[in-house]
Formats: C-alpha cells, structure tokens, sequence
C-alpha cells in the first residue's frame, strides 16, 4: 500500500515538499502491517528513498497509484516543474520494486 502526504516536510526550510509512506501486509485482510519505507526529500536509509531535487509546494504524493503485482508505483506531484522545468507544471515519478516489500527502489 502506498498513502500519498502532500503536505510532508522532511527538510528544514522546504514546505510542502510532500512524501509517499510505503506499507506491506501480510495477507489480503490487512493483516501484519509493516511500514516499509518513506520516499521523498530528506529520507534515507534502509529502503526509503531520497528524492532531493524536491522542492516548496511540489506536493509530491499528491496521487499514488501501485500496480496489481505491488512492485511499480507511479506518484504524482502537482507542483512540481516537470521535464522542461517549467514551474509548478507538474511532473510525475515512477518506481519499480524487486519485491511486495519495496525492496530496490
């Protein structure tokens, strides 16, 4: 499971840089949550993924989808500044996995 936080702020001085929290269960009832990891500005370590080039209002999480298998993501980020870094564009980030873990990001 993936639960989008656009209004996350990891580092100091940036708001609303946004995060996605990454969770796995153990079975199809929700049983057995696990909080994986964390990707966005500022995480790191362990499987968490740090996404640097963040920035103020990129509201990163602001959509999340997770493919059927569980180990593609794609998350949106409505303020972001895109491809040809036109401000607040949006742009949109893509994942793969090597597990349902989120192991490989």
């Amino acid at each position: 499971m993936c639960i989008g936080a656009l209004g996350a702020n990891r580092v100091i001085n940036i708001d609303d840089s946004g995060a996605a929290y990454l969770f796995s269960f153990t079975d199809t009832a929700f049983s057995g949550g696990t909080h994986e990891a964390v990707i966005g500005n500022g995480y790191s370590g362990g499987k968490n993924v740090d996404i640097a080039t963040l920035e103020d209002g990129d509201t990163f999480g602001s959509s999340v989808s997770l493919n059927a298998s569980g180990n593609r993501l794609a998350v949106g980020a409505l303020g972001g500044n895109g491809a040809n870094n036109i401000d607040d564009s949006g742009a949109a980030y893509l994942f793969r996995f090597t597990d349902t873990a989120f192991s490989g990001g």
